[in-house]
C-alpha cells in the first residue's frame, strides 16, 4: 500500500511537471491606445502620511540569507518611495 501511495504521488508530480512546464501558446498582443487630450487625468495627489513598511525577520539581517535579502528588499523601498521604514531581527 505504501509503495502504490509512493508512486501514485511521483506519477502526479511527474504529471504537474510536463503540463506546466510545457509551451503554450503565446498570449495575443492586445492593441494599445494612444491617450487623447480630452482625456487626461491628473497625477493623483501624495497622502498627508507617508508610506510605512514593517519587516520581522527570523535570523539577523546580516545572515547572508533571507533576512540580508529581506532588509536589502526594505532600504529600496525607502529609497524609491521615501517610505519609513523599521526591522526587528530574531522574530
Amino acid at each position: 500500500m505504501k509503495k502504490f501511495f509512493s508512486m501514485l504521488l511521483v506519477l502526479m508530480m511527474v504529471v504537474s511537471l510536463v503540463v506546466g512546464c510545457a509551451g503554450g501558446e503565446e498570449p495575443a498582443e492586445e492593441p494599445v491606445e494612444e491617450p487623447s487630450e480630452e482625456g487626461v487625468e491628473e497625477p493623483a495627489e501624495e497622502p498627508d502620511e507617508p508610506l510605512k513598511v514593517a519587516l520581522l525577520t527570523p535570523g539577523p539581517i546580516n545572515d547572508g540569507g533571507w533576512s540580508a535579502s529581506a532588509y536589502e528588499g526594505l532600504l529600496m523601498i525607502e529609497e524609491e518611495y521615501g517610505a519609513e521604514i523599521a526591522y526587528s531581527e530574531n522574530v
